[in-house]
């Protein structure tokens, strides 16, 4: 006999025991992962299968680094209020129990730590003012391996919600393009494609139209005329250009310039490409900027350069070595007097410096600065590690204000903006790097990559609106989860360390490198999409950004 499903609608809240080969954990799946029951009876993963809920590093252990917390044994629980609360196991990476810790969310997106102190944390999870668990059950998800989860029953609200802002956001449907023209109208302006998402978003899509067909309609002849219609969706390669890690695009008179870590020289200088279109940058004019020195100052690698207008002027931000080894890396700047293009139109590389003159950091390293100007105000952002001998500390994101007619000193003191917490970004490294700023509708989007480069790299979000304080940690709220991971494009393994354009069209394009199937870092890029709640979407590859089935359009025109 067939066994019936439920139909009711359901989440799923359950900790991965995923592996690698040599038995090691992964820390990223030890956390709440969370899975949806549509009215089908078919369970779908949220997230991409990535977590939305990660447990807090210990950073009172005598490792400066810390110690990464993960989760295990998760439990879900509708409060009488209608707020949902989740507790879990916290262990260690060797599996030692640490306790246990609560979380209270309205929408299974946000989450806030119950402290034990208030009398609402339960020290018994069936008894008292706290509700029961919801029951255990072992699910299906896709061809996996049934696993044990606490499934929770939601309303259609929660439902779609969930769908919406967790779920895979893809283009489902597009507008058809119908005008109604009267026969004293001489010409006429075809719109954009309106493509629709899986979300509740659009967006409009140039198109290119058949230039020849369009001049054919008889205007003032009754009829209907049908222009056929591509509609421009970029598909720049995967990878776009070998070997280019860390690519960094600036768009500078009507030219497109891109920098990047050169991974077949190990570092050891910096070419600029030129060329008058995104799509041309792989074939692009080349010119060395910058070549290591044989030894000393400014020798070794020389890391992640940026290009940004500072000061009315063009400069290079990147990371270069004092003695020649990686351990000790210091953010510098050059100056561009002339033609990008002329490697005698840079300056000198200067260390960027504290305003007294004294190191960023005199007993680590300092790499991947950027720029960031928001409400008139500018600012450097940059990753900073202690470094003691073999002992490392965590990589975290500094920010300070600058003066742009002196771009190697700060003006300010440095404040701590973020540091890896989770065990998202504490893979086989405790480490936030890579920090760059995407503006969009009144907010500053600051993107940063987390974890150790490799395959398990990935990026991070850290919002802000533009009109805060950027200098005030309490003024940016960090997404609980990587916003670009191994999990959401295949075959990009290791997504991360970004900057952001705008393309001929005026839409935002992320530049990011990853390893194609584990090999070599390359440099990708993708048009940006922002979902419903305008939060922009790094995952939408071409066939997602647009459906194969609306690639080729008609507009239907009427002329009465």
């Amino acid at each position: 006999m067939r066994k019936e499903h439920k139909t009711a609608y359901a989440v799923a809240g359950y900790s991965s025991r995923t592996r690698l080969p040599d038995a090691r954990s992964i820390p990223d799946e030890h956390s709440l992962h969370l899975a949806l029951r549509g009215k089908n009876g078919v369970w779908q993963p949220l997230n991409f299968g990535i977590g939305v809920l990660f447990a807090e590093a210990d950073f009172r252990t005598k490792d400066p680094a810390g110690l990464t917390i993960l989760l295990d044994q998760v439990d879900l629980y509708r409060c009488p209020d209608g707020r949902i609360a989740v507790t879990a196991d916290l262990i260690t990476e060797k599996g030692v129990l640490r306790g246990r810790a609560a979380w209270q969310t309205t929408d299974l997106v946000h989450y806030s730590l119950m402290p034990r102190d208030t009398g609402s944390f339960p020290s018994d999870m069936s008894v008292g003012t706290f509700p029961s668990a919801a029951p255990r059950e072992r699910i299906q998800i896709g061809n996996n391996s049934p696993i044990e989860a606490s499934v929770l029953e939601i309303t259609e609200s929660e439902y779609d919600f969930l769908v919406k802002k967790l779920g895979e956001v893809r283009n489902v449907s597009a507008d058809p393009i119908e005008i109604t023209l009267s026969r004293e109208e001489t010409e006429v302006d075809l719109p954009p494609l309106t493509a629709r998402y899986s979300d509740g978003s659009t967006e409009e899509i140039p198109i290119d139209w058949d230039g020849d067909v369009l001049a054919s309609i008889p205007f003032g002849r009754p009829g209907v005329y049908c222009v056929p219609g591509k509609p421009v969706v970029k598909d720049y390669g995967s990878p776009m250009i070998p070997g280019v890690a860390d690519p960094m695009v600036r768009l500078l008179n009507g030219k497109y310039y891109l920098i990047g870590t050169n991974e077949f020289t190990d570092a050891h200088d910096l070419w600029l490409r030129c060329a008058d279109s995104i799509d041309a940058l792989p074939d692009g004019e080349r010119a060395c900027i910058f070549h290591a020195t044989p030894s000393g100052d400014c020798s070794g690698c020389n890391w992640a350069p940026e290009l940004h207008v500072i000061g009315g002027k063009l400069r290079c931000l990147f990371a270069a070595s004092t003695t020649g080894d990686w351990k000790h890396v210091q953010s510098r700047v050059m100056t561009c007097e002339g033609d990008p293009m002329d490697p005698a139109s840079w300056s000198e590389a200067e260390r960027v410096l504290r305003a007294d003159g004294t190191p960023l950091n005199p007993d680590g390293i300092t790499l991947d600065m950027t720029y960031i100007e928001a409400a008139g105000r500018s600012y450097y952002c940059w990753a900073s590690r202690p470094i003691d001998g073999n002992v490392y500390g965590t990589s975290d994101l500094m920010i300070a204000p600058i003066d742009p007619q002196q771009p190697n000193r700060l003006a300010g003191e440095p404040v701590l903006l973020c540091r890896p917490t989770y065990a998202w970004d504490r893979q086989f490294a405790e480490v936030n790097e890579g920090p760059f700023a995407l503006y969009h509708d009144g907010k500053v989007y600051l993107s940063f990559s987390g974890s150790a480069v490799s395959d398990y790299y990935c990026l991070g979000w850290l919002i802000a609106d533009e009109t805060a304080d950027l200098l005030d940690p309490n003024a940016w709220e960090e997404v609980g989860y990587p916003v670009l991971a191994r999990e959401h494009v295949a075959g990009e393994r290791g997504p991360g360390h970004n900057s952001f354009t705008k393309d001929e069209y005026g839409r935002d394009v992320i530049f990011y490198h990853a390893k194609p199937n584990g090999g070599m870092r390359s440099t990708y890029a993708r048009t940006i999409h922002y979902a419903a709640d305008g939060t922009p979407l790094l995952t939408l590859n071409p066939d997602r950004f647009l459906s194969p089935e609306f690639r080729h359009v008609t507009a239907r025109i009427t002329i009465v």
